[in-house]
């Protein structure tokens, strides 16, 4: 008897259909969104510590891994006026 193994080297192993698709998309916007209300709750803790904030754009999309697959998303950029850095770190 002979067995027939298939040989999956090479080739992704993502799944591309509707409901993966729309899972990915909510993913993305479910990410997004807790991003954005954890980088508007740090600028409020900084101007009510007294700095000079800003929100000041976007970094480059990072590549979050989820299980539906990874999930390019834009993470959100704090510039302060008086030239100190900030670091702002997705908890």
């Amino acid at each position: 008897m002979t067995m027939i193994t298939p040989d999956f080297s090479g080739q992704s192993h993502e799944v591309h259909d509707a409901i993966t698709e729309l899972l990915r998309v909510h993913a993305r916007h479910l990410i997004a969104t807790a991003l954005e209300v954890e980088v508007t709750e740090m600028v409020n803790e900084l101007k009510s510590a007294g700095r000079d904030v800003v929100r000041n754009g976007y970094l480059p999309e990072r590549s979050v891994t989820t299980v539906v697959g990874d999930i390019e998303v834009e993470v959100p950029r704090i510039r302060a006026r008086d030239g100190e850095p900030i670091n702002f770190a997705s908890k």
